[in-house]
This record gives C-alpha cells, sequence and structure tokens, in this order.
C-alpha cells in the first residue's frame, strides 16, 4: 500500500528547520522518508518523517540541546545550587523525619510532635541561620539548633555532645 507523501519542506520543528528530501530508509516492512534539515546551531541532520512527527519525544535539534531538558533550565530548577552538599542533606533529611509519615523513624520524630519552624521550609532561611557546617564531624543538633560534634568522636567521652557554637534557639522537648 502506498501513501502520499507528506511534503516537510520549510517546516521547523524545535531548533530543526527541514531543506529537502533527502532520500528514504529501507525497513523490512516499510520504507519511510528522511529529510535533511539545518539546526539553529547550524549542523545539519537527516532526519525520518516519523521522528519529526512523533507525539512523544520527538527529535528537536542536531543533539545541540540535549543537555537542556526540555522545558529549560528555569528558576524552580535552580534555587540555591547546593543539592549534595552536606547542610542540604542535613536539611533534607530533617524534612524527611519530621515530615514524611511513611518514613520508617517518623515515629520518633514527627510523630512525636517535633516540628520544624515555618521559617526553614525554605533552604536558603536553614542555611542562612545555621551557616556552614564546620567539619565533617559535626551534625545537626535538633534540641539546640545548631551544629554540634558528637563527643564519642573525642577518645575517653562517650554520650554526650561537645556543642562548638552558639545556640540559634531553643527547640527542647520535654519528650527527648
Amino acid at each position: 500500500m502506498r501513501f502520499k507523501l507528506l511534503d516537510l519542506t520549510g517546516r521547523v520543528f524545535g531548533s530543526l528547520t527541514v531543506l529537502e528530501l533527502s532520500g528514504r530508509r529501507r525497513y523490512p516492512n516499510q520504507t519511510v522518508p528522511v529529510w535533511r534539515c539545518r539546526c539553529v546551531c547550524g549542523n545539519e541532520r537527516n532526519v525520518e518523517s516519523g521522528k519529526l512527527l512523533a507525539k512523544s519525544s520527538p527529535v528537536l535539534s542536531c543533539g545541540c540541546k540535549r543537555a537542556v531538558p526540555r522545558g529549560g533550565w528555569s528558576a524552580i530548577n535552580q534555587i540555591h545550587g547546593d543539592s549534595g552538599t552536606p547542610e542540604h542533606r542535613a536539611w533534607a533529611s530533617m524534612r524527611t523525619r519530621c515530615l514524611r509519615s511513611t518514613y520508617r523513624f517518623f515515629k520518633n520524630y514527627g510523630g512525636r510532635g517535633i516540628r520544624i519552624c515555618a521559617a526553614w521550609s525554605s533552604y536558603a532561611t536553614f542555611l542562612a541561620d545555621m551557616g556552614r557546617r564546620p567539619s565533617p564531624k559535626h551534625s545537626l543538633d535538633r534540641k539546640k539548633q545548631r551544629w554540634t560534634l558528637l563527643m564519642r568522636e573525642v577518645p575517653g567521652v562517650h554520650r554526650e555532645r561537645l556543642v562548638v557554637e552558639l545556640s540559634l534557639g531553643n527547640n527542647d522537648s520535654s519528650a527527648a
């Protein structure tokens, strides 16, 4: 069965402009038209009709745009640039323990009524209040809202904390 060829010459698909029909690609059950396209970056590429016209995941560039997500880099994708840092991991873990009821240790934190102040829903506010972690041996102290050094790291002293920064507030819990 023969289908009428849909002329795509001059049409624009994302960053690609179709220049001309460059040939046909043969497959066991069909032959498909291939179009020569020019990208906005200047590169030319041959693309099958179906890949230009696809509803899901169409070809939109020569490949120069692969590093950029489909929606582009928006402000929401890069708010602080701190993802993966020790401070961000501490903030995210704190939120998980206190807010996500499906977390396996939620009963020890959010389930006991331990809450996070509304201002700390923003990582930027948390970082401004707490500052950077002084060293890799420091962890977040729930009660004193500061970075503390666990004393088990200090020889001869066990099960106590050494406070190394000024307190930023009081978050003591009678259940602690």
